[in-house]
């Protein structure tokens, strides 16, 4: 592939000024993508941006939605810690939980806030979908953009997790967050400054993720950010995380792994941001 980046615009701020990093080959489709860095906005993203659904096969891990997961997913709990430690109580609020899964986020506001509040879930995969709709989850079969959100009101709180890095109209995309939103906006996304980035991002490719973020991106272009952190998947076993490196000799691995939490407390795998 020929890299065309001096033809091209950001996807986000439209600037020229725009840097190529790499050419990668995805082993989740056999296709090539171009790897770009905004120099003005601080955006990385993969093109072409083409959006296929890789969801349904279960090497991506999503049949764990489709069952209903049985435990409480890292960023989750992130959210619920930063709603408490900064005396925000849910009840009475309405929320709306975009790219919902399989409902988990509604249950862990449950079981740490009660059940008084108003709650609806958006979820374009209709297995996740079913799976929520058997936990008696409202949920509805949409995909947000600029053009739904103008139907679905405005709501106290909106929750974003781990979807923002999966889409192909950044823009239109954050834009309708801001449409839906009356109050705080959370999203969690992969933290693109993590440490041993290139050993920790199998999947951080696309058609899967499209787009990579760290807290310079927000801290540059939203006047509304109040809060960002970086947080380390602290639920992970330590066997599984040295697997990553290696399944036969993971046990070689363990020095670094051990290091990596230690380094992961001031520079993890998520990110977390709150937008007002």
């Amino acid at each position: 592939m020929v890299s065309k980046v001096g033809e091209m615009n950001c996807v986000y701020c439209e600037s020229f000024n725009l840097k190529f990093i790499e050419t990668i080959f995805s082993n989740i489709n056999g296709k090539t993508y171009e790897s770009i860095y905004c120099n003005d906005c601080g955006l990385r993203y993969f093109t072409p941006m083409k959006y296929e659904d890789v969801y349904q096969t279960g090497e991506l891990g999503y049949d764990q939605f489709h069952e209903g997961r049985s435990w409480i997913p890292e960023w989750v709990k992130e959210i619920i810690k930063y709603l408490k430690d900064s005396g925000y109580d849910v009840c009475g609020k309405s929320i709306l939980d975009v790219g919902c899964g399989d409902g988990a986020a509604y249950l862990a506001l449950k079981e740490s806030f009660g059940g008084d509040f108003e709650y609806l879930g958006l979820e374009s995969d209709l297995k996740s979908v079913e799976a929520c709709k058997k936990r008696g989850i409202d949920v509805k079969s949409i995909y947000l953009n600029e053009d739904s959100a103008a139907d679905l009101g405005k709501f106290d709180l909106v929750l974003c997790t781990e979807v923002l890095e999966h889409q192909v109209d950044v823009k239109g995309f954050l834009n309708a967050l801001n449409t839906v939103s009356k109050g705080l906006i959370i999203i969690t996304i992969p933290n693109y400054g993590r440490n041993l980035r290139k050993w920790r991002s199998i999947n951080d490719i696309p058609p899967h993720h499209f787009l990579r973020f760290d807290k310079t991106f927000f801290r540059k272009n939203f006047k509304n950010l109040i809060y960002s952190k970086v947080y380390n998947f602290k639920d992970k076993k330590l066997v599984d995380s040295c697997k990553v490196f290696s399944n036969r000799f993971w046990i070689l691995f363990l020095p670094i792994v051990l290091a990596l939490r230690v380094a992961d407390y001031f520079n993890g795998e998520g990110l977390l941001v709150v937008l007002k």
